[in-house]
C-alpha cells in the first residue's frame, strides 16, 4: 500500500557527520544509507595519488568532454565536475580524496542513468561519464578497498 512507502532525502558533505566520531560517508549502501568508513588517512597517504584507473574511464570523460565542446554544457554540471572529467580524459594521477568523492559520485548518481540514456537526454549519462562512467565508480571502490578504506 502507498502508505506504507518510506522515502527517504540523502545528504552528503553535511554538518553534523551522519557517521561516528572517527567514521566519515563514503558512497551508500545498498539500502541507501551512508556508508561510514573508518578515517584511516595519514599525511602520507593523503599525499599519495593514482593514475592507474581504466581505459574505458579515460574514454567516457574524453566522449563527455568532446559532446560538450560540439554542443555545450547547457545547465549540466558543475566545475567540480567538468575538472574532474578533464583530468580522466588526459590520464592525470588523482588524490585519494578525489578517489573517494568519484566512488561518492557515481554510488549517488547511478541511478540517473534510467532516466538518461544519452547525452541530449538530460545531464545524468553526461555527468556520469564526465566523472568516468560507472566503471569509475567500480575502480574507485576497488581502490579503496585495496587501501583498506572501505571494509565490505
Amino acid at each position: 500500500m502507498e502508505a506504507n512507502k518510506v522515502h527517504r532525502k540523502i545528504y552528503f558533505d553535511i554538518e553534523p557527520n551522519p557517521c561516528w566520531k572517527g567514521y566519515e560517508p563514503i558512497g551508500l549502501k545498498p539500502d541507501g544509507s551512508p556508508n561510514c568508513v573508518p578515517i584511516k588517512l595519514s599525511e602520507e597517504l593523503a599525499e599519495e595519488s593514482y593514475s592507474d584507473y581504466p581505459e574505458g574511464v579515460k574514454n567516457n570523460a574524453k566522449r563527455a568532454l568532446e559532446w560538450a565542446d560540439k554542443n555545450g554544457w547547457g545547465s549540466c554540471g558543475t566545475p567540480v565536475g567538468k575538472q574532474r572529467a578533464n583530468q580522466l580524459a588526459k590520464g592525470e594521477s588523482i588524490s585519494i580524496d578525489t578517489i573517494k568523492r568519484m566512488y561518492s559520485y557515481v554510488s549517488r548518481h547511478e541511478k540517473d542513468l534510467d532516466s538518461s540514456k544519452s547525452y541530449s537526454d538530460g545531464c545524468g549519462k553526461l555527468m556520469m561519464d564526465s566523472w568516468g562512467g560507472l566503471g569509475a565508480g567500480q575502480w574507485a571502490h576497488n581502490k579503496l578497498k585495496q587501501l583498506g578504506l572501505i571494509t565490505e
